[in-house]
């Protein structure tokens, strides 16, 4: 309701409205909340591709009227978020300042699907993504190791990915689309993996406290504020991130604009970091 701008007492007549239309019921009321029933969650798709087809329909009008103004609903992961978005969205406003945002933060594989869902317009993925999305690839970061400044580690001239197979690991979960794990499995890799771990953050500061070493991509050291010590592994992976969005999906002026904002602001803004001194 909140959402919409209408009251919670005229969602519920719209919903009951459909339901008595349809004779059928899509949610479950009880004191813990709400809940869709097994008919809504079989119907939840064709719902979603209805009001995804309503909304092609409008960015197809708002085109057709050329709109300069809307609604952008972004997807991103952490790094992104903390490095590069705020700087995007303050500079693409000063040229569009009638177009509104909604950021929707999450793992790889967690925004994929929602822009294959309709639930978000774009956001920033990982390449290779699932099928049905349109990749622009924007950047490619390395892989850099994390430890403590007192670490083994840090005598070695060059560490290799096998090297890191012999200390403690702490693991980031990123989802269904794990870069850092998949790194190693496809080396045949075995890490002593220790603690599993949801947060980027709170893996960083369980390195400074020496409970093991990790692995995160380069773009999340832009901003470290841990007595940690970090440096590039010996490989030539290199991970992908792309502003992606729906294959032939009719976008909303506001949503083209700003990713062909987003495409010029990372071949202005963005340099690859094998050549910055800092590193």
């Amino acid at each position: 309701a909140s959402s919409l701008g209408y009251t919670q007492s005229a969602i519920s007549h719209a919903i009951h409205s459909l339901e008595n239309e349809f004779n059928v019921r899509l949610l479950s009321r009880c004191h813990a909340g709400v809940e869709l029933t097994p008919t809504g969650e079989m119907l939840i798709p064709y719902i979603r591709n209805v009001a995804n087809a309503f909304r092609e329909f409008e960015n197809k009008v708002a085109d057709i009227n050329n709109i300069n103004c809307g609604q952008v609903r972004i997807g991103t992961f952490t790094s992104v978020a903390v490095n590069w978005l705020p700087n995007i969205l303050n500079s693409f406003q000063q040229y569009y300042p009638n177009i509104n945002f909604e950021i929707k933060q999450g793992n790889y594989a967690e925004i994929a699907e929602w822009i294959l869902q309709g639930s978000i317009d774009c956001g920033f993925t990982i390449t290779p993504s699932l099928c049905g999305l349109k990749n622009i690839i924007l950047f490619e970061d390395r892989l850099f190791l994390i430890y403590p400044p007192d670490h083994p580690l840090a005598s070695k001239e060059t560490v290799y990915p096998e090297d890191l197979a012999e200390y403690p690991f702490i693991l980031v979960n990123e989802g269904r689309a794990p870069i850092i794990r998949n790194f190693f499995e496809d080396r045949n890799i075995k890490l002593k993996i220790q603690y599993h771990v949801v947060d980027d953050y709170a893996t960083i500061a369980m390195v400074e406290s020496h409970l093991g070493i990790s692995v995160c991509p380069e773009l999340f050291f832009y901003r470290l504020p841990y007595n940690v010590s970090h440096r590039p592994i010996e490989t030539d992976f290199r991970r992908k991130i792309s502003i992606s969005y729906k294959k032939n999906f009719i976008l909303a002026p506001a949503v083209k604009q700003f990713i062909s904002y987003v495409q010029s602001w990372a071949r202005n803004n963005l340099t690859p970091l094998d050549a910055n001194p800092l590193f």
